[in-house]
């Protein structure tokens, strides 16, 4: 899969605040689709609160591709302390716009685009 990093000395250095900061910002992505799951107490159903490390790409009104924050490490006692990846999902015939849009966030972090 896809991810954008940041590497030095083989550790990871991209930080979850950053990626939030910049995602957050552009105005080329938007909240991802609600997910439904269950309400603790009750059971019933109910829309997921989704982290906000995770975007949506859109392309004419539809949802092409997503970022989502995966976790490394935790090197401060902030949540958006931790080190990880952004990890790049895209719809079948989506890719060569989704990765532009990642390497243009890659660019704008100081990271790289792995198409691995």
């Amino acid at each position: 899969m896809p991810q954008i990093q940041l590497l030095e000395n083989g550790e990871h250095q991209l930080r979850r605040a950053h990626w939030i900061s910049i995602a957050k910002s552009d105005p080329s992505l938007t909240e991802p689709l609600p997910r439904m799951g269950h309400h603790p107490a009750n059971g019933e159903p109910m829309p997921l609160r989704l982290p906000p490390d995770e975007r949506a790409i859109k392309r004419n009104g539809e949802v092409v591709g997503r970022f989502v924050w995966s976790s490394f490490s935790y090197p401060g006692p902030d949540w958006d302390d931790d080190l990880g990846v952004v990890l790049v999902n895209c719809a079948e015939g989506q890719e060569s716009y989704v990765h532009e849009i990642a390497k243009r966030f890659a660019n704008e972090m100081s990271a790289e685009l792995v198409l691995d």
